[in-house]
């Protein structure tokens, strides 16, 4: 695996420089809620950043290229497996792709829609063999990644199938890990929502649960093949919230009560000086970006997704958008979206519920932990704030996104706060101005 020799510079100094949060030192154990997808490969800034769960992919073409016996440690080495378990990091491993030797005339795995136990069914194979090299260290798996990708040519598109042929993938996925170990949880493939809006076409998930409906009718005992349901929001906190919360509901409404995890969520900037983008999706700073992590964190608690990702630790050397995602540039220092996150992974964590009371002209979310109310406020647009909090305790703590605190006392039943505007171009602001916590520990 490549591992960039210029890594090695920005881990010195972001682990030597950077201004220590002053919420708390690191936790020994990080809240299970949060994580960042590949930590394995950074795992001491992961580990500072409250990382405790990553994505990591398998990816059967280029570890199989030319026959089933073989096992080439491409993108991922056993020893970062086991490394990250050793750290205390669940893992959520990612099976996608078929080698040519695999695939059969439509480019689908050869013998799919055989049972799972044929030894002619190529795709169940090699489901068997991953979940057993890895039995006792994964037990969380996702089945494939964004198939509703359908444009051709596009460098994100990476299944061919029908809703029909996918709902068998994943059956026979689920059927074999399960067998495998029964302990072994199989995630839906990670979707991204806006592939089928943005055409008018009816949600992926609803079509492939229809399907499930209309073509497998054992489908619903076997819990519809799926032990949790993953999305991949980006950029826009309060449409991810909004987005998030109706999913969660349909699927409630549907009897179905499987938890969601946000798997790939962040703001890619396009006016980072160290990575100038042309062709640019959204006009994001860098401060946009580091705004955008708190933000979504404390909407995901409240749109109750049971685990939260960041996409993703290290800028990938490709990628199918123009953007730098990585919370670590590949050559230069860390970006400033790190350091909020590793504040915000400690603020928010061990939360049991959030409210949200306020969405214009500031957002305000409460945080309900088990000894205290962590209040998340920021300003929705352009312009800056003064606000005022209902005391529930007459002293609280106010903690900047970057980490700097003080203590405040309420005055006449109210804390009042000043929100710093959102520095954003666009009109209304798609991220708010920098989040500002107040803690109020209860007795």
């Amino acid at each position: 695996m490549n591992r960039p020799l210029q890594l090695f510079t920005a881990i010195i100094i972001w682990l030597t420089t950077a201004t220590p949060a002053t919420v708390s030192p690191v936790p020994a154990t990080p809240d299970f809620r949060f994580g960042i997808v590949e930590s394995y490969q950074a795992p001491e800034i992961a580990r500072k950043a409250g990382s405790s769960w990553e994505r990591m992919r398998f990816h059967w073409a280029w570890i199989q290229p030319d026959n089933p016996d073989q096992w080439i440690e491409d993108e991922v080495y056993d020893s970062d497996v086991t490394a990250s378990v050793e750290a205390g990091r669940d893992i959520l491993g990612l099976l996608i792709a078929v080698p040519l030797w695999a695939r059969d005339e439509e480019n689908l795995p050869s013998g799919l829609w055989l049972d799972h136990d044929d030894p002619n069914n190529l795709w169940a194979n090699w489901v068997r063999t991953a979940t057993t090299r890895y039995k006792g260290e994964i037990t969380n798996w996702i089945i494939w990644n964004e198939p509703e990708i359908w444009q051709e040519g596009h460098p994100a598109r990476s299944w061919e199938g029908t809703e029909a042929d996918f709902a068998q993938l994943q059956k026979i996925s689920y059927l074999v890990a399960k067998e495998v170990d029964p302990n072994n949880q199989v995630h839906l493939p990670g979707l991204s929502h806006y592939w089928d809006a943005n055409f008018g076409r009816e949600p992926y998930l609803i079509r492939l649960l229809d399907t499930y409906d209309a073509e497998f009718p054992e489908a619903a005992a076997s819990n519809y093949y799926f032990d949790a349901f993953t999305y991949h929001f980006y950029f826009n906190p309060a449409a991810n919230y909004q987005l998030l919360g109706d999913y969660v509901a349909y699927m409630r409404d549907r009897g179905l009560e499987q938890p969601l995890w946000l798997v790939e969520t962040n703001a890619a900037p396009s006016l980072d000086p160290y990575y100038p983008v042309e062709d640019k999706t959204f006009v994001v700073s860098l401060e946009d970006q580091a705004a955008y992590i708190p933000q979504m964190l404390a909407l995901s608690i409240a749109a109750d997704v049971e685990r939260t990702s960041i996409y993703t630790l290290l800028d990938p050397e490709f990628g199918a958008d123009p953007e730098p995602f990585g919370l670590v540039r590949r050559n230069g220092p860390p970006r400033p979206a790190l350091e909020t996150l590793s504040v915000a992974t400690r603020v928010l964590a061990d939360a049991e519920r959030a409210i949200v009371h306020s969405r214009d002209p500031y957002w305000w979310v409460e945080i309900q932990q088990p000894d205290r109310v962590t209040h998340v406020v920021w300003a929705a647009g352009s312009q800056e704030l003064d606000i005022q909090i209902p005391r529930k305790q007459r002293f609280a703590r106010q903690i900047q996104a970057f980490g700097q605190a003080n203590w405040m006392v309420a005055y006449r039943g109210n804390y009042h706060l000043t929100l710093p505007a959102s520095p954003c171009t666009n009109d209304p602001c798609m991220i708010g101005g920098m989040p500002i916590y107040l803690v109020e520990m209860l007795p």
